[in-house]
């Protein structure tokens, strides 16, 4: 007869001491054996995580230009190909040579740099241009408020005909607003999503954004007043009204009419970037089997351990404490030589090494050991028991005298079979004495 009894050990790591701040591995040379799940126990880490890594240091956005607003759009009736449509590009900004962290007003200061000395890349290309052929760029210009949080962008032409109209709009790239989410534009049904990828907006790609606006607009006026009479209104101000509770915005030919109220799409929320992290993920590929995460309304299996919480001020720490309730993870390999660990964001970007703080991160595994009772050990178990149980029996039936009584007896003495736990000491109980060593519970009898 064998029973399992669990044990525990519990590592210690600073990321200071490892090759890596992040995604990185630690070896165990002697193994861990018996392992049977893990968790994490306790973490800590500076609230001064960096704001540009990953798909944050991509500034990503789309215009749509038609060659000319009078010349009508239409399909040809053989190729299915728009003629005279509205055309498209995905362009974006590098961020990766600014500071790993910046302000609001940093933020905007960069971006807006960027877009005036020309840096803005062809995403097909990579080449540095932000021209469809060889027109005018389209100006963009970011404005942060300090009172109120709030971002706002504006765009500019320097257009004198109705030529080269030009429609920007935020964009979704590889799965992710990037940062266009700090800055507080929330809303991904306003975004234009890049690519086949898994969306809750699938009408939103770039090709059926083209078709969209082929459709509604296959002209387009600088102004109401040259909209021909019978023709509905399709002038540069009837759009940008219209797409107001949207991020597109519509830039042409330059009309008192298109005022810059009309051109300027306002953030629905304050920004965040200079707190961006509602919160961090331990993670683990080796370690996290039992973590599910929703993406696009579907749960998928994740390798995340623990969600650390972020509700402390920048540059103060981040504490987390497991508390009553743990969160166990099987370990389907009982024999532990090695393992990995990631931290994540709050939307499971992967932190760069130098945008991660020091962190201190406690593991709790526990084991499973068997422990091995022989046939006399048995025996003799099963004497002591029936004999503790006869004795406690005769007692409380000594005292009922036909009443019900409610009578302290050891909760682990079962009337029924007579045994108790062999982990206890087995000492003998009379009328007045109870076991010494043994919790009491409740009889009635």
């Amino acid at each position: 007869m064998s029973l399992e009894k669990s044990h525990y050990k519990y590592l210690h790591i600073n990321s200071g001491s490892m090759d890596k701040a992040n995604d990185f591995k630690v070896h165990i040379p002697h193994g861990l054996e018996n392992c049977v799940r893990v968790c994490v126990k306790r973490f800590s880490i500076p609230n001064t995580m960096g704001n540009n890594y990953s798909n944050l240091n991509k500034f990503h956005f789309v215009e749509f230009m038609k060659t000319n607003g009078t010349t009508p759009a239409y399909k040809g009736a053989q190729s299915g190909v728009w003629i005279n449509g509205w055309t498209a590009k995905h362009f974006y900004i590098k961020l990766d040579d600014i500071p790993n962290y910046t302000t609001n007003t940093e933020i905007v200061t960069h971006i807006n740099s960027k877009f005036a000395s020309g840096e803005v890349y062809d995403f097909e290309t990579d080449q540095q241009t932000h021209q469809f052929g060889s027109e005018d760029a389209l100006g963009v210009e970011f404005n942060y408020d300090a009172s109120t949080y709030i971002m706002s962008y504006k765009i500019t032409s320097t257009q004198t005909t109705n030529t080269n109209i030009k429609i920007f709009m935020p964009c979704i790239h590889d799965n992710d607003g990037g940062i266009w989410h700090h800055l507080g534009f929330h809303a991904e049904e306003f975004f234009v999503v890049t690519g086949n990828q898994q969306t809750r907006f699938p009408h939103r790609t770039i090709a059926m954004m083209e078709e969209d606006l082929s459709l509604t607009y296959p002209v387009i006026y600088a102004e109401a007043s040259d909209v021909p009479a019978g023709d509905v209104d399709r002038s540069y101000a009837q759009f940008n009204t219209l797409y107001s509770p949207t991020y597109a915005r519509l830039a042409g030919k330059v009309v008192a009419e298109n005022i810059d109220t009309f051109r300027t799409s306002v953030a629905e929320n304050p920004s965040i970037h200079e707190n961006p992290h509602s919160g961090i993920y331990v993670c683990s590929d080796e370690l996290g089997q039992d973590g599910m995460e929703v993406r696009h309304n579907y749960a998928i299996g994740t390798n995340v351990l623990e969600f650390i919480e972020n509700d402390e001020p920048r540059y103060s720490h981040l504490h987390y404490k497991s508390g009553g309730m743990l969160t166990w993870h099987k370990c389907n390999n009982p024999s532990i030589r090695a393992f990995d660990i990631k931290i994540r964001d709050h939307r499971f970007r992967l932190i760069d090494p130098t945008h991660l703080p020091n962190f201190t991160l406690i593991l709790a595994f526990e084991f499973t050991q068997p422990v091995e009772f022989d046939k006399q050990f048995i025996e003799a178990y099963n004497r002591a028991g029936s004999f503790v149980f006869l004795n406690v029996v005769a007692t409380i039936k000594s005292l009922a005298s036909n009443s019900l009584h409610k009578y302290e007896a050891p909760s682990n003495v079962s009337p029924t079979n007579g045994f108790f736990n062999p982990s206890m000491e087995m000492l003998f109980c009379n009328a007045n004495v109870f076991c010494p060593g043994i919790s009491t519970g409740t009889f009635g009898i």
